[in-house]
């Protein structure tokens, strides 16, 4: 019985890893209402145990598939496509993303040190 709860709970963490990564206004949240403090703590722990560098590069990875998802569109309503267009809003979109993964990777971080600071006064 043990096991299953431990498999479980690592399932969830891998679910709730993806939807902080790919949610941080709150998509996933009803009508924007921020997360409650204990739960964004709950899910930031799940997420911080992946580490900071496989944050990062999921974001950006899922912004470039945005990016290739948004030419494949094009493609098929308009009937050409642009290969440097393309590889460069991929590449843009790479870059965007890391740099959005570092962003909110530290705010993240600095939001789950205040608030964990506030519990243990």
């Amino acid at each position: 019985m043990e096991l299953k709860t431990v498999q479980y709970r690592d399932r969830l963490c891998q679910i709730w890893y993806i939807i902080t990564i790919t949610d941080e206004r709150g998509f996933f949240n009803k009508r924007g209402i921020q997360m409650i403090d204990s739960k964004f703590i709950r899910k930031w722990e799940c997420t911080r145990t992946k580490g900071k560098t496989l944050y990062i590069l999921y974001s950006g990875l899922a912004i470039s598939l945005a990016a290739v998802a948004g030419a494949i569109t094009s493609y098929l309503f308009t009937g050409n496509i642009h290969f440097d267009t393309t590889v460069g809003i991929v590449f843009g979109g790479l870059i965007g993303g890391l740099i959005s993964g570092i962003t909110r990777w530290n705010s993240n971080e600095e939001k789950y040190r205040r608030l964990t600071d506030a519990n243990q006064h």
